[in-house]
């Protein structure tokens, strides 16, 4: 029986390019600061995420469509997911 000898090619150039990007992806990363979004939002931040006027905001509230609360005297509306 003879024994084969199988020639893998040299990619250790590649593997090295390889592995310096996934030092910078990994460098980038550990300055990645995650803030979770607001639970609540002034009518007119509300207005604003939503696209919409204060005016539109303000007939939503009256009718019942967004959940309001009072905070230190400022309106504020849950926002939806």
């Amino acid at each position: 029986m003879t024994q084969q000898t199988i020639i893998f090619p040299d990619h250790s150039a590649d593997l090295k390019r390889i592995q310096e990007q996934l030092d910078g992806l990994q460098s980038m990363l550990q300055k990645v600061i995650l803030t979770p979004k607001p639970e609540w939002l002034s009518v007119k931040d509300y207005a604003r995420h939503m696209s919409r006027t204060i005016r539109t905001i303000d007939t939503w509230i009256v009718d019942g469509k967004v959940e309001i609360r009072m905070v230190g005297g400022v309106k504020m509306v849950r926002v939806q997911n």
